[in-house]
């Protein structure tokens, strides 16, 4: 068992030494690229009042409505541990950054992850390619939240991408062409098509307040393309429909808390965008089947939240969050389909050094189907974090 653990810890052993040696041989070799490592190390532990199956993603969707059953749970994870490296080296034609982060967070109801990648894109000027956070989000506008996937009313999301920035003082418009994946609700004869077009996002930010306030707006045009196999006529329609969004979310910061304190919010609208949301990522609600036409038809999404941070002190803070979401579904879920969703949080964060960091937060949520029957989530959830 000793010379297991020494072979599975030889790897990140030298990769650390790789780090450290080359980033002193900078001093000797400017060329050479920069390397920083970051990440921290969490554990989370949960109690569930109501039964979410172990799941550490709180998502109002996946609440049970009928029958609503209590059966308290507790269990612990620490596979949202994250560990990333920055790359920085000087060029001819500028500075290039490269950026490789990962997790452990594959699944949300197993409590050992497997390793994932959450970020791997490189910049230089002002284009960003690889997978990162969509343009139709916003991170620096993401509360402080315990649960490891924040307000369910978030446009959250990480795309493959190509984007270029275009950066002044206080503002920066961004293009950008995403991965388009799509989520449909088929049937037997319905599938989805592999997409031809890209999703089109563009969004123009706008600082003040020394940057510590923001605004950011954005624009979404996509395509969903399908195919209706008619074994009976042996015929193969392709057709396609077209989602598009629009969203705003910022932050502004208030003079209570020493000038820490904040409230962010974002608003989100759109046909065909929900697999761009928290809430219902995974749930098929970009479109669905028309009863009447037999085809599928786009879902219209709007969404929501609104979050205060105030900090008691230098050691001490809180946040509470409120969100919605909701799917005007036209009668094409059925009456037990997803109709809306409540989202809402507070907690209590203690950092007694900057490495380290302590939270416990109560959750909220509920779930309303389109027949009207409800469903009530709650849960408790601390954290243990150490940053580096």
């Amino acid at each position: 068992m000793k010379h297991f653990f020494i072979l599975a810890f030889c790897p990140l052993f030298f990769a650390l030494q790789s780090a450290r040696a080359q980033s002193f041989d900078l001093k000797k070799d400017s060329s050479l690229p920069q390397v920083k490592l970051y990440g921290f190390i969490t554990l989370d532990a949960t109690y569930d009042f109501q039964n979410l199956a172990k799941s550490d993603v709180f998502k109002p969707g996946d609440i049970p409505v009928h029958p609503q059953v209590t059966e308290p749970a507790f269990f612990m994870s620490a596979k949202q541990t994250r560990l990333g490296l920055i790359l920085t080296q000087q060029t001819p034609i500028g500075s290039i950054k490269g950026v490789l982060e990962m997790d452990f967070h594959n699944t949300a109801d197993q409590p050992n992850g497997l390793a994932r990648i959450r970020h791997a894109y490189l910049q230089w000027k002002g284009l960003t390619a690889g997978q990162t956070w969509s343009t139709f989000y916003d991170f620096d506008g993401r509360p402080q939240t315990v649960d490891y996937q924040g307000p369910a009313g978030s446009t959250f999301s990480r795309v493959p991408l190509i984007r270029y920035d275009f950066s002044g003082k206080n503002h920066t418009w961004f293009v950008a062409l995403e991965d388009p994946t799509e989520e449909l609700t088929t049937k037997e004869n319905i599938t989805v098509k592999k997409q031809n077009l890209p999703d089109l996002v563009t969004a123009y930010k706008a600082y003040w307040n020394n940057r510590k306030s923001f605004l950011k707006l954005g624009l979404l045009g996509r395509q969903l393309k399908y195919k209706n196999i008619d074994s009976t006529q042996n015929t193969v329609t392709t057709a396609n429909l077209y989602g598009w969004g629009a969203m705003a979310i910022g932050k502004l910061a208030l003079p209570a808390g020493k000038g820490k304190d904040n409230v962010k919010f974002e608003m989100v609208t759109g046909n065909g965008i929900a697999r761009y949301l928290l809430g219902t990522t995974g749930m098929g609600l970009d479109a669905a089947i028309n009863p009447k036409t037999h085809m599928p038809d786009d879902i219209k999404i709007f969404a929501g939240y609104i979050a205060y941070q105030h900090y008691w002190s230098d050691k001490f803070n809180s946040s509470a969050i409120a969100g919605a979401i909701g799917a005007n579904d036209k009668a094409l879920l059925g009456s037990t389909g997803f109709h809306s969703g409540v989202y809402a949080t507070a907690n209590l964060f203690y950092t007694p050094v900057k490495p380290l960091a302590f939270g416990l937060e109560y959750q909220y949520g509920n779930r309303q189907n389109i027949n009207g029957e409800t469903g009530n989530a709650n849960r408790l959830q601390g954290t243990f974090v150490y940053n580096f």
